[in-house]
């Protein structure tokens, strides 16, 4: 199973679609219902090669997760649907909603966070030594730090990790017109500044967003509540507006 769906605790009238980090999980995802305070369900991704897929090989490129996983959402058409992905998320969000919008499928809008675009130039770290990688990954904000404490977790993360990375790495893309609207956040004490992330404009300059936080590379997942208030009163919006036809 490529997702696992988070239930409303209200009448679903739509669905947000979620893409975790590098060595995430789905169920990072799964409070989220709670604060939301919305009436969409969760579908939050599960890749293989992590969490309980981690018995099946990983996918090395954005491409190919995408085409694996276009057939998979497509049922999810039938209601508003919106898609977020949170760093190397937010690339396989982009370009899986780029496929799908190759198939007349559009989602309603495309959230980014905290996530170099594609078509700039990012530091390679994936090839490197354990320790260096790791070092790096952390100064780049890639994982939170409490990890590099438990040994045995971090020696079943290791390949997960570099497989994301080379993910993110692998992942190039031209700025051909992407007729989504997109919505980019980032935290104001990341590593990724607020000039990397305005160039997410460049994939669409009519219908482009962009809010910084106060908070590092995991400002989302750690009880924000000003981004939390943002993100329900764009979500709010759109669903309470006839979504398919405004930007918000």
């Amino acid at each position: 199973m490529w997702y696992h769906c988070f239930p409303s605790s209200m009448n679903r009238k739509g669905r947000l679609v979620c893409f975790h980090h590098a060595g995430g999980n789905p169920h990072i995802f799964e409070p989220w219902t709670a604060w939301l305070g919305l009436s969409l369900d969760i579908i939050s991704i599960e890749l293989p090669g992590h969490g309980i897929r981690f018995g099946e090989e990983l996918i090395p490129t954005a491409e190919e997760i995408a085409r694996h996983l276009v057939p998979e959402l497509l049922p999810f058409f039938d209601e508003p649907i919106f898609f977020l992905g949170h760093s190397m998320g937010a690339i396989l969000a982009f370009e899986i909603v780029r496929q799908l919008i190759q198939v007349e499928a559009k989602p309603d809008h495309l959230y980014l966070i905290s996530a170099y675009p594609p078509h700039i130039r990012k530091k390679k770290i994936s090839h490197k030594k354990d320790s260096s990688f790791l070092r790096d990954l952390q100064q780049l904000g890639g994982m939170h730090p409490e990890l590099l404490k438990d040994a045995e977790l971090m020696s079943f993360l290791l390949p997960i990790l570099r497989n994301d990375i080379r993910v993110v790495e692998g992942y190039q893309q031209k700025t051909e017109k992407f007729d989504c609207p997109i919505t980019v956040y980032g935290g104001v004490q990341d590593i990724i500044l607020e000039r990397d992330l305005v160039r997410w404009q460049e994939m669409n300059p009519v219908h482009f967003s962009l809010q910084m936080f106060e908070g590092s590379h995991f400002f989302l997942h750690e009880d924000h509540h000003i981004f939390q208030t943002e993100l329900h009163k764009s979500l709010y919006k759109q669903l309470h507006g006839n979504s398919r036809d405004r930007f918000a």
